[in-house]
């Protein structure tokens, strides 16, 4: 195995004397700028080009909170710290649950002897907590209304140096084991894994889509729990991911989708795809909507979601980004709800997805302040609601907040006239080889059955102008 000596130096920590250069570490720069904050020293950061163009608000706001004197370009590289006394008995809820957030603040009050308590809306890898909880510090964890609350004692918390054992990543692990599952190998065993419980969501995905892993060996290493694994090929099947389980996985994601390509029927992982999206809008949407989500107004509860991640965009002060459209899959995700057994998540009528897809679009715009939206529908009443609301505001019609969408080739005479009255309009295609393209352009004409009667007035508008543009004989 490898090894890696530290040994104490004689002296303390002392300020450098010209710039630190974390590369491409975002990692690093978030957890160094706690200890340095917590240690009141006087530091600049630098990073590469990739480094420097990602914000680091997350870990500036609550060190700032705490009594940190930073400056920044906007919340990125380069970062300045300047001498500074952190506050005691520092209380920090986390507007979206990152694990390295929580691991600033933690080396802040550790550095500082502070007491601090984190508050995560649900819990994230623990991996910190663990290695400072093996080396002396006092760390205490608990679960209060479904959130989890760390809390460190900094002036208790005295480390005492020794011999540390890095466990195998799990995530690393996640594509040797699927490998195996999906080849004609015999059998794969693959020793000192990480079983850290906030870390082996991919392995209970797998075993419900029928994976043949093993876990042998089981036992503590410098705090972290660990073992072997023994895979053998399987033959897998497609499932529905979602609920908890999802910030458990997010990492997995990729490898989970490879399991899915080799797996008999359909695996929906919409939730996780949902909550990425919404992690990089906490990242990205600081000064404006980036990143943006689709919003299925077919299902019952997007009103309610769409109020639940407006909040929190104010909360955690950055922009939210949604395309709104009524959905392409009706038929098919009432047919799965009945399959196995879970309430229907879609709309009792046409009429009520009409009427949510109206209020949604009423409440983004009630909601500019935070909230960037693509209207992408085909229907022309709609599209009248959402203009009038414009004519009707102080706004200018081609506000860079609002737009309108429709698909490459239909309801032109909404895309176009649209477009000539200066509203921002835009004409969206479906990407991808032409033998995958038109099985999804039947699909969705089969599978929205339900609302043909646009389809039909189309057709009808296309065939007077086919009629109109003939020439006289």
């Amino acid at each position: 195995d490898a090894l890696i000596q530290i040994k104490k130096k004689s002296e303390s920590f002392h300020e450098p004397t010209s710039p630190l250069d974390l590369g491409n570490s975002g990692t690093g720069l978030r957890l160094i700028l706690g200890m340095v904050a917590g240690l009141g020293m006087k530091a600049t950061f630098c990073g590469d080009s990739s480094l420097s163009s990602r914000p680091m608000s997350r870990v500036i706001d609550p060190l700032v909170d705490m009594g940190a004197n930073i400056h920044s370009e906007q919340g990125m590289l380069p970062i300045s710290l300047h001498a500074s006394t952190l506050s005691d008995h520092f209380i920090y809820e986390l507007p979206v649950a990152s694990a390295q957030v929580k691991s600033c603040i933690l080396l802040a009050g550790l550095a500082s002897k502070r007491q601090v308590t984190i508050i995560e809306p649900v819990q994230t890898r623990d991996h910190t907590e663990r290695m400072l909880q093996n080396f002396g510090a006092q760390i205490l964890v608990q679960s209060e209304d479904g959130k989890n609350i760390i809390s460190l004692d900094g002036r208790g918390s005295f480390l005492k140096a020794k011999d540390y054992h890095v466990v195998g990543d799990i995530s690393s692990a996640a594509f040797l084991i699927v490998g195996c599952l999906i080849s004609n190998s015999e059998q794969l065993t693959i020793c000192d894994v990480g079983m850290n419980p906030s870390r082996i969501g991919i392995l209970s995905v797998l075993k419900e889509m029928g994976a043949h892993i093993e876990i042998t060996n089981s036992r503590i290493e410098s705090g972290e729990p660990i073992a072997d694994l023994v895979v053998l090929p399987s033959k897998l099947k497609g499932i529905h991911l979602k609920g908890p389980i999802i910030p458990n996985i997010i990492d997995e994601i990729p490898i989970l989708a490879i399991a899915a390509a080799f797996a008999d029927g359909e695996t929906w992982i919409q939730d996780a795809i949902d909550e990425i999206a919404y992690q990089n809008m906490v990242v990205y949407n600081k000064e404006k909507a980036i990143v943006y989500n689709t919003i299925q107004l077919y299902r019952k509860d997007r009103i309610s979601e769409m109020k639940y991640r407006i909040e929190e965009a104010r909360i955690g002060e950055y922009k939210i980004g949604f395309k709104l459209v009524r959905g392409a899959y009706m038929e098919k995700e009432a047919n799965r709800a009945l399959e196995f057994g879970y309430d229907n998540p879609i709309q009792n009528s046409k009429k009520d997805t009409d009427e949510d897809y109206d209020e949604a679009i009423r409440l983004c715009f009630e909601c500019r302040d935070v909230v960037s939206f693509c209207a992408g529908t085909h229907n022309e009443k709609s599209s009248l609601f959402l203009a009038q609301l414009i004519d009707e505001s102080d706004v200018a019609v081609n506000d860079d907040r609002f737009w309108f969408a429709q698909l490459y080739g239909m309801s032109d005479n909404i895309s176009y006239n649209l477009a000539a009255a200066g509203y921002n309009v835009a004409k969206y295609l479906p990407y991808g080889p032409i033998k995958g393209v038109l099985p999804y352009l039947s699909r969705r004409a089969q599978e929205n059955s339900s609302v043909k009667g646009q389809a039909s007035r189309e057709l009808n508008l296309i065939q007077q102008e086919i009629k109109r543009r003939k020439l006289p004989k």
